[in-house]
């Protein structure tokens, strides 16, 4: 059982697809290696297609292509529409790089600041841009061309993901002149918006791998920018409510001789409904939740740091990751569960929620409201409140299980009444474990005398899911005993039982049951 769940966590874990771009060249003389690989999860293959492809280079994705995406933007594709013929930029000078005596390559740097952005049916956001920047890779001499989407909340202050930001940059006021860029479309109506700027530091950057965790950054500009802000909102995500992605989608920029030639992107904006009931979270959601759940809408590499814009035009968070259905599916399929096909479970996004997320220097959260304090308590209470409820509904079931699975015969086990204690594994639903509920006197009399090893019982838990992993229908499945022994030490207590489990191997306490009752005839 432990192993099982141990494995299943595993698999679990590389769920979240994190929906970035990347654009890697190798040397001068290769041609420009560009790709929107996943630099986080081991899924993502880490040699790069020649191209810059519109999805990861990974084996659990099936879908290579969106739909709605321009599989190529030849360099002369956007003359005459909405913002005229790029300009190749000039060679950047060598600006004190963060890694001693490396050389960023001239045709990296160009590739990284000549980017080409179209605007679907000739609109933009003017406050949001194309972020591309500089990675260094392998043995710290492999440089690439990377793009995620970032916004202005600021004159001079972009909002992004923490996965955008290249390892070598992730402390605040970390210099990041020469490795990272926000481009914008041009604007014939406002011809005094400018079209790039350079990043001048990193403010703050944090990035949590865990679902119930978050992944922002901020950054500071070279210049302050003549463009409109997008003015950001505590006020978090509330349940089935429509929120808006504004996002880039990457494109292929190429010569006539489909040679690399920059980064390329798309503007649309995606309509996408924010979900409490889920189960892909370990605790229940609500505005506060640093991470949300958005359904029904399309995420892709090179979306990350999408600003998520409310209907009052506030920006509530930024959009991190993407689940794979081929991966997710079986994982909640197990043990019976019954769960729609992969092409049938709807589109499942994670976004960051700027309600209860520190800000640049404020890293101890002074700043946020009152209702953020004791974020890591507020979650465990949630949590055990409805592992409770769940528990509650089953108990019925894991009494019976136990009674026919051979707990009369375990002196440990028949000793007691049992109760159930559910919870979340990573991504796994529900599983059950038993704990002793009330005491059966003549039965226990047997075990005051010394020290007793217990495995207690574990239960999968079976449920009906539906296009959003939402629970239904749970009822349990025998799983046998624990393989983690315990100690079980109980004492009579005059009328009641003081009883103790321990880790057997590091004397750890997993339940501490005082005065519990004999159990009723």
């Amino acid at each position: 059982m432990d192993r099982s769940i141990r494995s299943l966590t595993l698999l679990a874990l590389s769920i979240a697809l994190i929906a970035s771009g990347c654009a890697k060249k190798k040397d001068e003389s290769a041609p420009a290696a560009v790709s929107n690989g996943n630099p986080m999860l081991p899924v993502v293959t880490a040699n790069p297609p020649e191209l810059v492809e519109a999805l990861p280079p990974s084996e659990t994705l099936k879908d290579k292509k969106p739909e709605t995406l321009p599989p190529v933007l030849p360099s002369e594709t956007l003359k005459g529409k909405d913002q005229g013929p790029a300009e190749e930029p000039p060679p950047l000078p060598q600006k004190k790089p963060s890694l001693p005596g490396l050389k960023v390559p001239v045709r990296t740097q160009q590739i990284a600041r000549n980017v080409k952005i179209n605007c679907k049916n000739n609109i933009c956001d003017p406050s949001v841009g194309l972020l591309t920047f500089l990675t260094i890779e392998g043995d710290n001499d492999h440089w690439g061309a990377s793009q995620c989407t970032a916004s202005l909340i600021g004159s001079d202050v972009l909002a992004t993901n923490g996965h955008c930001i290249p390892a070598d940059l992730a402390a605040p006021g970390a210099d990041c002149q020469g490795r990272i860029w926000i481009t914008f479309a041009d604007d014939p109506a406002h011809p005094e918006y400018e079209h790039q700027i350079g990043c001048s530091k990193v403010l703050f950057h944090h990035k949590d791998n865990s679902f119930n965790g978050d992944d922002y950054a901020y950054l500071k500009l070279e210049k302050a920018s003549s463009r409109p802000a997008l003015r950001q909102s505590r006020a978090g995500f509330e349940n089935k409510t429509s929120y808006e992605i504004r996002k880039f989608n990457p494109v292929r920029v190429q010569d006539e001789n489909e040679n690399t030639t920059g980064i390329g992107g798309y503007f649309e904006k995606v309509s996408c409904l924010s979900l409490y009931e889920s189960a892909v979270f370990s605790a229940p959601l609500d505005n506060l939740s640093r991470t949300n759940l958005f359904v029904d809408c399309r995420v892709i590499p090179g979306n990350s740091g999408s600003p998520i814009v409310a209907a009052d035009g506030t920006v509530r968070g930024v959009i991190y990751a993407f689940l794979d259905k081929n991966l997710i599916r079986p994982v909640f399929a197990m043990n019976g569960s019954t769960v729609p096909e992969a092409q049938d479970l709807a589109n499942l996004n994670l976004g960051s929620n700027f309600a209860c997320l520190t800000e640049p220097g404020d890293a101890e959260g002074r700043n946020l409201p009152p209702a953020c304090a004791n974020f890591s308590e507020r979650l465990k209470l949630k949590r055990a409140q409805a592992d409770a409820l769940v528990a509650e509904k089953l108990r019925p079931d894991a009494e019976k299980l136990i009674r026919s699975n051979g707990g009369a015969a375990i002196d440990e086990i028949s000793a007691f009444g049992w109760s159930l204690q559910t919870a979340r594994t990573e991504q796994l639903g529900y599983v059950g474990l038993g704990i002793p509920a009330c005491a059966r006197p003549a039965e226990v009399t047997e075990l005051l005398r010394h020290d007793s090893e217990i495995k207690r019982p574990h239960f999968y838990v079976r449920g009906t899911y539906d296009k959003y992993l939402r629970a239904s229908n749970l009822s349990l499945v025998w799983a046998g005993f624990s393989q983690t022994p315990e100690t079980l030490h109980v004492e009579d207590a005059g009328g009641a039982y003081n009883v103790l489990i321990a880790n057997i191997d590091t004397g750890r306490t997993a339940f501490a049951l005082p005065s519990m009752s004999p159990c009723k005839p």
